[in-house]
């Protein structure tokens, strides 16, 4: 019989790794998703470019693409490129495009006759980000404060403003945009500046941190086709490249898929054989069992005949141990139920005090045996609740015979019973027992555990009576939990809903 809860233990455990690695593949399949996703957004921009300039070599050509891509694919409603002239140490205003009712409307600038201002280096937004080659972000440029586009947090968590900006500082050229948060990002080739890109939007605060993220992948596509015009080679191994991440995340994802599919079929596999054995064990132990604790119980009635003390005392021991062993096959049947979901709650009304004073019946004559005084506070305006009657006396049940194992002689038991605002009900198992030290609290509410082997000497039990009580309170929707001193005593408090 030994053998056959080994067994079962075994079993339980593998079930709990099973379904702790069932548990971390799907948080490994959800950061994969994620990935998956931003490689997808990002391969959907490096795409456009390619197709668009896979047979231009011409340079407009190549910053109507980029732009018209800025425009499209991130939330800007205007953007503009701009060169570095190292001669003269200035910035001016190459191409610019703007959000149309249809389609991305783009114009382009030369710098002869005077028409287009320009910048130096370190004056406004865009020669400040050209002289250090940091892209910045203003989300509100009513408020002013430019920070950089991943910025640094102070104490508090908010992003450090940039110190010694030009006060007044344009944004780009031109009156006629009307700009409530905007983007600035250096164009950089062999880590030297060669331009920026501004993105704007009237509205404050327009920009993702997946905008800037794209941003600066694109800023770095601009980079290259300034670089070389011949820009298609390298948009194809870039891509090359994504398409090769984006295979890799769906591999792991496949894979991911897999192992997923074979835990499952694991623990389907694990449960049946959990299933079958428990059903199995209920046949061949409950039956036979039973007939032994009733020939106990007619032997120890003495109905066919007297017994000598002897025979009484051996008769008594068949009994007692009888029963411990019905207990605990039924405590194992229970605890596979809730747990592989077959338990179903038989829910009716009831009162709460009629069902306590019942169970406090049950268990008194144990009290009696070690003079333990067992008291009873229950909130007059607690009415009926809504629960199955049955395992919510089991529950007391528990809590109650494992306060009065645990309570020495003389010492004494409340049961403490009310109604909270949140509409459940709580009830308390309030003990003078030996206490629980603190890292043995959680300790307890495990399957065949107690907190010391000294415990498991000196006080009978199965180690399930708790874990089950805390699987029958959470089926009823509820919580349970123990405040304890070693030494002083224990209180399990557990809450139900009212109405379930």
């Amino acid at each position: 019989m030994m053998s056959e809860a080994i067994k079962a233990q075994r079993l339980q455990e593998e079930l709990t790794r099973a379904v702790a690695q069932r548990d971390l593949y799907v948080k490994e399949l959800y950061k994969t998703t994620q990935r998956f996703e931003e490689k997808v957004r990002e391969l959907s921009a490096v795409r456009r470019i390619g197709e668009s300039l896979k047979y231009t070599r011409d340079v407009r050509k190549v910053f109507e693409v980029i732009l018209d891509t800025i425009i499209t694919e991130t939330n800007a409603e205007n953007c503009s490129l701009m060169l570095l002239n190292r001669n003269t140490n200035e910035i001016y205003l190459t191409v610019r495009a703007a959000r149309g009712q249809q389609d991305t409307e783009i114009s382009f600038y030369h710098t002869s006759g005077g028409s287009v201002r320009t910048f130096k280096l370190g004056e406004g937004i865009a020669g400040w980000v050209a002289e250090r080659g940091e892209p910045i972000a203003i989300p509100d440029t009513s408020v002013g404060e430019v920070v950089r586009l991943y910025p640094e947090l102070d104490s508090d968590g908010k992003p450090v403003l940039l110190p010694n900006l030009p006060e007044g500082a344009q944004f780009i050229s031109g009156s006629d945009l009307t700009i409530g948060s905007l983007l600035c990002l250096p164009l950089v080739i062999d880590n030297v500046v060669v331009g920026v890109v501004n993105m704007s939007h009237p509205l404050n605060n327009a920009f993702s941190v997946e905008d800037s993220h794209l941003m600066t992948i694109i800023t770095d596509q601009v980079a290259i086709a300034l670089n070389n015009v011949q820009v298609f080679d390298d948009m194809q191994q870039q891509s090359v490249v994504l398409e090769e991440e984006v295979n890799r995340a769906t591999e792991e994802l496949q894979g991911a898929n897999k192992d997923l599919q074979l835990a499952n079929e694991e623990i389907r596999k694990s449960s049946q054989m959990k299933s079958q054995f428990l059903a199995h064990m209920s046949h061949e132990l409950r039956t036979p069992l039973n007939a032994v604790i009733g020939f106990s119980e007619i032997l120890e009635d003495q109905t066919f005949g007297g017994l000598n003390e002897k025979q009484s005392r051996y008769v008594n021991n068949i009994l007692t141990s009888s029963r411990h062993l019905l207990k605990l096959i039924n405590e194992i049947l229970d605890l596979a139920k809730v747990e592989s979901g077959v338990m179903q709650l038989a829910l009716s009304e009831f009162v709460v005090q009629e069902c306590m004073v019942r169970v406090t019946e049950v268990v008194r004559p144990l009290a009696h045996n070690k003079q333990i005084e067992i008291t009873h506070d229950i909130d007059p305006d607690l009415g009926l609740i809504m629960a199955d009657e049955d395992r919510f006396s089991q529950i007391l049940y528990n809590l109650l015979s494992n306060a009065i194992k645990f309570t020495p002689e003389k010492g004494r038991v409340d049961i403490l019973a009310a109604r909270r605002e949140d509409g459940t009900v709580e009830l308390a198992i309030v003990d003078t027992g030996i206490g629980i030290k603190k890292e043995h609290q959680e300790l307890i509410f495990s399957e065949f555990r107690q907190v010391e082997e000294t415990y498991s000497r000196r006080y009978e039990g199965t180690g399930l009576g708790l874990a089950l009580t805390r699987r029958l309170v959470e089926l009823h929707g509820g919580q349970i939990w123990v405040e304890s001193e070693e030494g002083v005593g224990s209180t399990f408090t557990f809450t139900v809903p009212q109405k379930f």
